[in-house]
Parts: structure tokens; C-alpha cells; sequence
């Protein structure tokens, strides 16, 4: 199985994001599964919107059974552009903080929303990371 991270936060980065990272690398490294991970660090970090095409163009040329994402929403662009192209792929997104405005209103909130719904997986760093924003993952019957 093919399976690649996108994360903003690799090495030579140190913290908490990039340590997680890492160490979900190494582990799966270890068995059968392919890893790979496309980031965003470097020291002319490139802008945002080069970030998604370059993403885009290494998913293609990949084309991944698994896309893991970490961070913001230029990490999870990429990965739901190529899920509609290739349907079958799965994704899953670790939130690691609180968004940077976790009281989300209107137009916002159902942007965020219309986002997480897209994953196929959420996975919380910690049990009041989940608490605290189960909110977004959570679709509402009208």
C-alpha cells in the first residue's frame, strides 16, 4: 500500500507536528507499506499556492492508496482535489491544535465543515483536542 504525508512541519523542523510526523514515518517505514512524505519546509518556504500544485503534481505522479494530512488547509486541498479524480483513495487528517479561530460562525464554520467532511478519517492528538472540536467532524441531519 502506497501512503503519503502532507505536512508543513518535517525536518529539519522541530516540534511537536514534525516529531509526530517522524515517528508515524518510522513506524510505518517498517512494514510492507510504501511511505513517503511531501512538505513544505525549507528555507525559502514556498508560497502556499505553489505548495498545492507541487502536492498535486507528486499525488499524480504517486498516485497514493493512503494521503495523510497534517495542518492547515493547503495540506488538505491537494488531497480532496485528488480524491475526486481518484476516488478510491482514502483520506485522513490528524488535527494536532485548536484552529486558529475555533469559534467559527457563518460562512466560515460551514467552509471548515464542508473541509473535515471530506476526510474519511479524523484523528485527534488528545481526548480534549476530539472534545473540543468533535463539533466539525459531525454531520447534522436536516
Amino acid at each position: 500500500m502506497k501512503i503519503i504525508q502532507i505536512t508543513n512541519d518535517w525536518h529539519p523542523s522541530k516540534g511537536g507536528i514534525s516529531s509526530y510526523v517522524s515517528n508515524l514515518f518510522e513506524e510505518i517505514n517498517k512494514s510492507e507499506n510504501r511511505i513517503k512524505v511531501i512538505s513544505n519546509v525549507s528555507e525559502n518556504k514556498m508560497n502556499r499556492f505553489l505548495f498545492i500544485f507541487r502536492c498535486l503534481y507528486k499525488l499524480c505522479k504517486e498516485k497514493p492508496d493512503i494521503i495523510h494530512t497534517h495542518g492547515s488547509w493547503e495540506v488538505s486541498f491537494p488531497a480532496i482535489i485528488y480524491k475526486k479524480f481518484y476516488p478510491r483513495t482514502r483520506i485522513i487528517h490528524t488535527h494536532h491544535t485548536e484552529p486558529l479561530d475555533n469559534k467559527f460562525t457563518g460562512l466560515k464554520k460551514l467552509i471548515y465543515e464542508k473541509i473535515v467532511w471530506k476526510y474519511d478519517a479524523n484523528v485527534f492528538v488528545s481526548k480534549s483536542l476530539m472534545n473540543s472540536n468533535i463539533w466539525c467532524c459531525q454531520r447534522t441531519e436536516n
